[in-house]
């Protein structure tokens, strides 16, 4: 049987992490939000989530050294880069997670839209432009 899948959302906006939740919800997966680098970590430990979406820049801790931390336990979740930082920065942390074994997927920019979640949790292929 196929495990459901868990998405931990780690972003230090308490109210951009209920809407990614709510949304997972939609979806009908399981989702759980934290603000703190410390919840982060318990969760990732004790929940075991399927899926990480990760903010990249927060004030507590930066997601480059999440990224490490995530590496030095050896994570095996999908994770997703959710910032409005820019394409440049996303790119380099997502190339940067790669190089440490992470399994870091294409990221998700801020404002997320519906269909970038649904890409990342369900894995569903972009359709082709009709151009």
């Amino acid at each position: 049987m196929k495990t459901r899948n868990r998405v931990l959302i780690f972003d230090d906006d308490a109210e951009v992490g209920h809407c990614i939740a709510l949304l997972a919800e939609h979806f009908d997966v399981d989702a759980v939000s934290v603000c703190l680098a410390a919840e982060f970590f318990n969760a990732v430990e004790q929940w075991h989530p399927t899926h990480i979406i990760l903010d990249l820049i927060m004030p507590e801790i930066d997601g480059m050294e999440v990224l490490q931390s995530l590496a030095d336990t050896g994570c095996v979740s999908q994770i997703a880069i959710s910032s409005g930082a820019g394409a440049n920065a996303m790119s380099t942390a997502k190339n940067t997670g790669i190089s440490r074994g992470l399994n870091v997927r294409e990221g998700i920019p801020k404002p997320l839209t519906v269909s970038a979640f649904r890409d990342f949790i369900l894995g569903e292929p972009k359709l082709p432009s009709l151009n």
